[in-house]
Formats: C-alpha cells, sequence, structure tokens
C-alpha cells in the first residue's frame, strides 16, 4: 500500500516537474508585438528670478517621454521659436527674445528689473500650446554671520592623505516668519598654471561644487541656522578661494532642487524620484530667490 502511495506522489510531481519546465521554455521568446505606451510630449518652462542677477532667463523645451527619441543635435529639447513673455504685478509687460548661445530667452534687468516681493507670471506659447508658472520673490536677503574652514587632512604612513582635506562651517540667522527656505552652495575657485614653454606659462580660472543642501526653518523658526560640508576632492589647497552662497528662495525652488539634489540619473540602484512642477498646462518650474555671497581666501 505505501509503495503504491509513493509511486503515484512520484507520478504526479513527475507531471508537475514537465509542466514547470514547458513554462519555464516559454518565457524564452521575445514579445515583440507589446507596444509602448503613447504619452504626449508637453511644453517645459523654467525660470528662476532673482534682483541679484543681471539678466531674466527663461528656458523652455519640450519633453521627452521615456520611450521617446532624442533630437539629433538638441538632447535637451530646446525650443528657439516660442514667444516668451514675462509680466509683473503692475501689468508691465516684456517679450523675451531667444539668444543661440545659452539656448535660452533673456531680457537685461535694466531693461525689466526683478523686485523684493513683487510677483511675477510667465508664459510661454508655441503653437496651441501654452504654459505658464507664476513666483512671488523673497522679500529679505539674508547673509551669513560666520564662514570659517578648518584643514583637517592627516598623512598616511605611504606619504599620501586619507580623509577630507577640508571642513568647512557656516552659520547665518534665520528672520523670524514662517516658511522660510534656503539653499546653501560652498564652491572652489582654483586657478592653474600651464605651461605653454620655458618661460612662457598662462593661468586658468574654474570651479567645483564642493556642497549643497536645502534648508526650512519649519523646526527652527528664528534660531541661528548652522551647517558643515567636508571636501574630499583636495582641490581646495592654499592661495585658492571659497565661494559660501546663502539663497533665501520661494518654496517652488525649493521644492524642486530639493528632488533635483536626490536624483541620481541612470543610477540603476537609485530609487525614482518625481520631480516637483508649478507649471500649469505643462511642466516645469517658475521660482525666485534673493542671493548673498561670502568669499574666503584659503591660507
Amino acid at each position: 500500500m505505501e509503495y503504491q502511495i509513493l509511486k503515484q506522489r512520484w507520478f504526479i510531481f513527475g507531471i508537475l516537474s514537465n509542466l514547470l519546465l514547458l513554462s519555464l521554455t516559454g518565457c524564452d521568446k521575445l514579445a515583440d508585438d507589446v507596444e509602448p505606451p503613447k504619452v504626449p510630449s508637453k511644453l517645459v518652462l523654467f525660470a528662476f528670478l532673482s534682483p541679484e542677477e543681471p539678466l531674466v532667463k527663461v528656458e523652455v523645451s519640450r519633453s521627452r517621454p521615456i520611450f521617446g527619441k532624442q533630437t539629433p543635435g538638441n538632447p535637451y529639447g530646446y525650443i528657439a521659436d516660442a514667444i516668451v513673455t514675462i509680466i509683473n504685478q503692475n501689468g508691465q509687460t516684456v517679450n523675451m527674445p531667444y539668444v543661440d548661445s545659452v539656448s535660452a530667452y533673456l531680457v537685461d534687468q535694466n531693461q525689466f528689473p526683478i523686485e523684493p516681493g513683487q510677483t511675477y507670471k510667465v508664459i510661454a506659447q508655441r503653437g496651441n500650446d501654452l504654459v505658464t508658472g507664476e513666483t512671488t520673490v523673497p522679500v529679505l536677503k539674508p547673509a551669513f554671520t560666520s564662514v570659517t574652514y578648518q584643514n583637517i587632512a592627516v598623512p598616511d604612513p605611504n606619504g599620501s592623505y586619507f580623509g577630507p582635506a577640508y571642513i568647512y562651517t557656516y552659520k547665518w540667522q534665520d528672520e523670524p516668519a514662517k516658511g522660510n527656505f534656503y539653499r546653501v552652495s560652498v564652491d572652489s575657485r582654483i586657478f592653474s598654471l600651464i605651461f605653454k614653454g620655458p618661460n612662457d606659462f598662462d593661468s586658468t580660472e574654474s570651479y567645483y561644487n564642493i556642497c549643497n543642501s536645502i534648508w526650512e526653518d519649519a523646526t527652527q523658526n528664528g534660531q541661528q541656522l548652522t551647517g558643515t560640508c567636508e571636501d574630499y576632492t583636495y582641490y581646495g589647497i592654499e592661495g585658492d578661494t571659497i565661494d559660501f552662497t546663502l539663497l533665501n528662495t520661494d518654496i517652488h525652488y525649493a521644492e524642486y532642487h530639493k528632488r533635483r539634489l536626490n536624483y541620481f540619473g541612470e543610477d540603476p540602484f537609485s530609487e525614482p524620484v518625481q520631480q516637483y512642477s508649478n507649471v500649469s498646462t505643462g511642466l516645469g518650474v517658475v521660482s525666485s530667490f534673493r542671493k548673498s555671497t561670502q568669499r574666503v581666501l584659503v591660507k
């Protein structure tokens, strides 16, 4: 009896094994009749307005769906033939011309100033597509109360270094108002010598970003804010300058860049991040900020 039961079990196991093998074999065939979803392309509008910038700059492009193709010679889809208009809260308007060298629409602030506390609307139209975005420029222009650096590189027995070369510390006073957003950027300005001959050389200037961070004063309203960042790249050496930049931004700037700083492009191990947009009938960001910069010489 036990032998018969065992024999029946092996028979059933054999049938299940064959079915599983057939199902796995069927997976080897490529699906060539699947149509990718059709997602319409949209106009994309970007404008970051500030009284401290010499030019008003607006970028207009067209989104590329995930299954779409890049345009040869124009991978970002910039659009040069849109009608771009900026309007202040008093109804003053200017049409912005397209400048090929920067792939954007520009107007000088001598012609159309961006003023603290004012609300601006940016409109872009191309054919039947029209997108708009709006921002109110922050009034306050905070500045750092302290910026310092410390060389913390430690030589190892082999004569090289390990650990960061510098640690930078910055402080500023938060204004006692609700909903302040900040961005801090620390950048190194490097001068390098290019030798052309025994007595012939030239110098070049370049920048690299050391760190970026987005701040919100929700839990530290009216307090002194303090941050640090470390430089592991060893470019900051004696004689170079470090630029500490502090932005007081609107919520649109903060929400967009908070996500951008967490975006790792094609990294397959990164989590997907939904990008922020405050543009109606399209994509993109229209935002504003106040800006102050303090420069420190590394000694």
